[in-house]
């Protein structure tokens, strides 16, 4: 059983119109906006993958590009820096 849209709420089209201005008068009743797949054990680790493989692959790149003295020495100061100020 459809449930009955009132003609002062949202459409439920998305369009963030009131129902009676935007879909009340079409042929063929809106879709409900659902967001169903935000659920899905898939569509949860898709954002995740698609960062491992773009910035995965920029890391390993940078990696095994020569590191400029100056940000090696940097890079290096500030890791005594943390390892002093931070004990395990």
């Amino acid at each position: 059983m459809t449930e009955k849209i009132g003609r002062n709420e949202p459409c439920t089209c998305g369009s963030g119109k009131k129902y009676k201005n935007c879909c009340l008068n079409k042929s063929t009743a809106p879709r409900k906006f659902t967001a169903k797949w935000l659920g899905s054990p898939q569509k949860k680790t898709e954002p995740v993958n698609l960062m491992e493989r773009t910035f995965g692959e920029a890391i390993a790149h940078a990696a095994q590009q020569e590191t400029p003295p100056l940000i090696s020495k940097s890079f290096k100061q500030q890791s005594e820096d943390v390892k002093e100020n931070h004990p395990s």
